[in-house]
């Protein structure tokens, strides 16, 4: 019976061992922010909505006219009547040579594409939102729940020490109780 003792000794020793795993002391609220703060899901959500913004904007702007501007410079060679009237060397010329053109462009009527477009960004950009409190939600109950059940697990280990010193206690009361012959040796053996 002495092996059993060492073995449930050693039982309760490991078991705090595992149990006592050294963890910061914060509150609920604490512990949620914290999780919100740093989660990288909850980060993922957020740049999918942030994405979906920049889409939106994208797409609207189909509703505005766009601008295009180019131009070309240079120097031209020419050896024509034009260019042996100017000061010239060997009977040719160079003269400068610019073109510049710029456009307004408007698309009049598309069939509603481009509103269309730009509500089912719109749509996506909901989705998203929703997405985020999703998580936020999920991650709130996960952190919620592990928070209970640390706590729980404290609480047992509390108890464990309590029943351990109340075993203790009345094992050494036994074996005084038999070493001055009040007890015999099956009741050591029991407790």
């Amino acid at each position: 019976m002495k092996d059993r003792d060492k073995i449930f000794a050693r039982a309760v020793f490991l078991l705090t061992l595992c149990l006592s795993v050294p963890a910061r002391a914060e509150t609920l609220p604490e512990a949620v922010r914290s999780a919100l703060g740093s989660h990288p899901a909850l980060e993922v959500a957020s740049a999918q909505y942030e994405v979906a913004q920049k889409d939106k904007a994208m797409k609207e702007s189909d509703y505005y006219p766009e601008l295009s501007v180019s131009a070309t410079l240079g120097r031209v060679y020419q050896d024509n009547a034009t260019s042996r009237g100017l000061s010239v060397d060997r009977g040719a010329g160079y003269s400068g040579y610019g073109e510049g053109t710029l456009a307004l462009r408007q698309n009049l009527f598309d069939g509603f594409e481009t509103k269309n477009r730009v509500e089912a960004a719109q749509a996506r950009m909901a989705s998203y939102e929703s997405n985020i409190v999703d998580v936020q939600e999920r991650l709130v109950f996960r952190v919620a729940s592990s928070y209970v059940d640390v706590m729980r697990s404290r609480e047992a280990l509390d108890l464990l020490k309590e029943q351990q010193a109340s075993m203790t206690s009345y094992h050494e009361r036994i074996v005084a109780m038999v070493e001055e012959g009040l007890a015999d040796e099956t009741e050591q053996q029991q407790a």
